[in-house]
């Protein structure tokens, strides 16, 4: 039996097959929408040190080899408070027990005086780019107000991280710091940022077709929007991360309707057709009570997550398709989650 691709209205199966080479038939899957399943031991890790908060969490899954074979090692990049203006890195060997990496000290800082984001830097994003076997991070700063995109490499997850001299690489108008997103096909680079219109967080993208990371950055346009009047995020698309998988391209976003300063819940989108406008999915939370399409995961009455949920980030970790996210208390402290999907 399929699984039912809610956004479209089609039935595709989970499981689908490709062949790749002389080895034979390799297993490739497609993301099953629905609830995302809550690990029991949550949250799996709380803020480092004296810091309060975790924030716009990155995660890659990179292979080693061991004296038993291959085997993974996770790498974790996350700011903190955007005021304080940290970008901290951890490590896992199950994706689950997590430990602050560098000695516990921050891989990135703030600026000093007049620097582009001496005012904070709030998040963050890393690819490992197997082109040129090295790490690299796109993070927002700020400054007087204004929000941009740097850039800074290493070549080991730890750093030293080398911060690009050009910083900041990319200004677009009215940008939002609440979430960053980079994907690399071939000689073109996609950037999804968040920007404020008239009172509305949606989100947007930009790319550069010059195989360079750092210049000639494009707007593309809108490729998520707010939902309709009175729906559970009607007033801001946020704190977002993107996925592509099997030639679909996912979003997972952070919707806000807003009333009070608690109600963020977590969505997600699709687009079937490159990197344009996106499609909410199903809202597979309809017994919440809360309308519109998209919404996949609602707080908690208790615990870490009892305040609100945000910035979900989805890996796939062989068959299955593992979400972070960050809940918040009723104090504003954050800690990092997991769930599955579905």
């Amino acid at each position: 039996m399929g699984w039912m691709e809610q956004s479209r209205g089609r039935d595709v199966h989970h499981r689908k097959w490709s062949w790749s080479d002389e080895q034979g038939w390799v297993k490739t899957y497609r993301i099953p929408l629905g609830s995302p399943r809550r690990y029991a031991g949550n949250p799996i890790m709380n803020p480092p040190g004296a810091e309060t908060q975790i924030n716009s969490p990155c995660i890659i899954r990179r292979p080693f080899i061991a004296d038993d074979g291959v085997s993974y090692k996770y790498w974790m990049w996350f700011t903190v408070v955007w005021t304080v203006g940290k970008i901290y890195v951890a490590y896992s060997n199950d994706g689950i027990s997590w430990t602050v990496g560098n000695g516990g000290a921050a891989v990135i800082t703030k600026g000093g005086g007049a620097a582009w984001d001496s005012q904070g830097i709030a998040a963050c994003t890393v690819l490992y780019d197997e082109y040129d076997a090295i790490y690299k991070m796109w993070y927002t700063g700020s400054l007087a107000g204004v929000k941009a995109v740097g850039y800074a490499t290493a070549s080991d997850p730890e750093g030293a991280w080398a911060v690009h001299g050009g910083n900041p690489i990319y200004t677009p108008a009215n940008m939002i710091d609440e979430g960053i997103a980079v994907f690399r096909f071939g000689n073109l680079r996609y950037m999804g940022y968040g920007r404020l219109v008239a009172g509305v967080k949606e989100i947007y993208a930009a790319w550069s077709s010059t195989n360079s990371d750092t210049a000639n950055w494009t707007e593309w346009g809108k490729i998520l929007s707010v939902g309709a009047a009175g729906t559970w995020d009607d007033v801001q698309a946020k704190q977002f991360s993107l996925f592509w998988n099997q030639g679909v391209w996912y979003i997972f976003y952070t919707g806000y309707d807003g009333v009070g300063i608690v109600n963020l819940r977590i969505g997600g989108a699709t687009s079937y057709n490159g990197f344009r406008l996106f499609d909410k999915m199903m809202n597979t939370e309809s017994g919440s009570g809360l309308t519109g399409d998209g919404l996949i995961m609602v707080e908690q009455c208790a615990g870490f997550e009892s305040g609100r949920v945000m910035y979900p980030y989805l890996i796939q970790v062989d068959d299955t398709f593992w979400m972070y996210y960050v809940g918040e208390d009723g104090a504003a402290n954050r800690a990092l989650g997991i769930a599955y999907i579905p």
